[in-house]
């Protein structure tokens, strides 16, 4: 991993900025990483990352990825993240936040 890319995850695991959001009682989960321009989404199948730089990437075709994924792949794995609880009568509210904050 190059070393500014590196430096980006270290910098963002050390925030905290990965977020598990739970709804219940489906226990449906979103995944956000916070990171220069605000909130990004993350999916992890299929992987997708709502950030420019993996839209980019994948027009480019030379990767499929951006730090956003590396950082949100390592708290998971590590369970470094914090996890938010929320009804599942807020799960349409919430998207509409999410994407209302998305560049």
């Amino acid at each position: 991993m190059k070393k500014r890319i590196m430096n980006k995850v270290l910098s963002t695991l050390n925030r905290k900025a990965i977020r598990r959001h739970v709804f219940l009682p489906s226990k449906r989960e979103i995944w956000t990483v916070i990171g220069e321009e605000g909130d990004n989404l993350i999916c992890e199948n299929p992987i997708f990352c709502s950030c420019k730089d993996f839209y980019f990437s994948l027009l480019k075709k030379n990767k499929k990825s951006c730090y956003h994924l590396k950082v949100f792949l390592i708290a998971k794995k590590q369970k470094i993240h914090s996890t938010f609880y929320y009804k599942d009568e807020e799960f349409e509210s919430f998207m509409n936040l999410l994407f209302k904050d998305l560049k």
